[in-house]
């Protein structure tokens, strides 16, 4: 009976072969299938197992009556099993016949050794609660302990003096990233200098390209001086961040990036390099002499991309105003500059990890999240001692 009504359980099923190698795990509830659904559905077991079963049943009263001091001769089991094949009908009352009914399954592909692009991968489908009962299935991240998604872990990842930088073009993803993965990690999380210095009320379409925003005008002065205010309070929030662990937007790698946009009409991009990049480059290597230093690289396919999320996000629009969107936005995407953002981490040689973040939803989220996680892990080792 206490069968009948349902014994709480799981199944596993393992597949495949390394490195791609597949496990299956259900949790849910058996119920036993009664004799008379058995015989009005036509469930029967099948012949191989009943053959084993027989043999199983055999083996158990041989070894019995050993006990009780009767020999007989010893059948291999091997043997019992193919005597009993010869035999037509089949049937014994140890055989019975269960139903599983899942409530949760999940999928891991691959294990954490598997160095294949997108692997390991870990997928779950859990039964809704609704009345449709429908079944909801999301992606989520391997290898992860639950403890995790609360802060302050940072033993977990043995993470000391850390700055994890995030970079890319404007809507490549970093204020999104950055948020969930601080808050996956445990840590700080520093925004653009540019948006919090800015005052939003006052922004005017375009007033990017001449500084703080504000302004419509292409004096050089105003440019000057918005890049230097940015530069000296970056330099004041990496000293203030010496001894904590951190995920920082932007950072001087995507200043430096916003001072030759606004200057690429002025000069080439080897003009840029070998004059104003210069004090980006010593602050970064400044910071990396008393911390550990990570770059993050989040790259998007094309200025399409960027149209599409601004449509999707009113303020981005609000954030970066612009007179004429798709031309405007089109300018915008030299911000996409992994050949500046690589030759940055070579001088520097500050670790860069290149990501295409360009898919949008949660499972693209989870997934360079994962990414991200695992360059983390991979140069823990990189601490600085205060």
């Amino acid at each position: 009976d206490i069968c009948n009504n349902g014994v709480v359980g799981s199944v596993l099923w393992t597949g495949g072969t390394y490195p791609t190698e597949h496990q299956w795990r259900a949790e849910g509830f058996f119920t036993k299938v009664t004799k008379d659904e058995c015989v009005f559905s036509g469930f029967t077991p099948p012949r191989s197992l009943l053959l084993h079963i027989k043999a199983c049943e055999e083996s158990v009263a041989k070894s019995n009556s050993i006990s009780r001091g009767r020999v007989d001769r010893n059948d291999s089991y091997d043997d019992m099993v193919q005597r009993f094949s010869k035999e037509e009908e089949h049937s014994s009352s140890t055989v019975s016949l269960w139903r599983f009914v899942p409530i949760r399954i999940e999928v891991l592909r691959g294990g954490p050794s598997t160095r294949i692009s997108s692997y390991p991968q870990r997928w779950e489908w859990s039964h809704s609660q609704s009345a449709n009962g429908e079944w909801c299935m999301r992606s989520i991240l391997p290898f992860t302990p639950s403890h995790l998604a609360r802060p302050r872990q940072l033993g977990i990842w043995k993470l000391k003096n850390t700055t994890i930088a995030l970079v890319g073009a404007h809507t490549s993803g970093k204020s999104t990233i950055g948020r969930r993965l601080s808050t996956l990690m445990g840590l700080r999380f520093d925004e653009e200098l540019g948006k919090i210095l800015r005052d939003e009320e006052k922004l005017v379409p375009n007033g990017h390209l001449y500084g703080d925003g504000q302004a419509s005008t292409s004096k050089s002065s105003y440019k000057d001086q918005w890049d230097d205010h940015i530069l000296q309070k970056e330099s004041e929030r990496d000293i203030s961040s010496i001894g904590k662990c951190r995920v920082v937007e932007t950072w001087h790698g995507g200043n430096a990036v916003w001072n030759f946009f606004r200057r690429k009409k002025e000069m080439s991009k080897e003009e840029f390099q070998s004059k104003n990049l210069q004090r980006y480059l010593r602050l970064m290597s400044k910071h990396e002499e008393s911390a550990s230093v990570l770059i993050v690289y989040l790259s998007i396919d094309s200025h399409s991309t960027v149209l599409n999320r601004r449509s999707q996000d009113p303020t981005a629009l609000e954030r970066l105003p612009l007179q004429d969107e798709r031309k405007d936005v089109e300018n915008l995407f030299c911000l996409n500059d992994k050949e500046l953002y690589e030759s940055m981490a070579e001088s520097t040689k500050i670790p860069l990890l290149v990501i295409d973040n360009t898919e949008d939803g949660e499972e693209a989220i989870e997934k360079t999240i994962k990414s991200i996680l695992s360059f983390v892990k991979k140069h823990s080792h990189r601490r600085v001692e205060i």
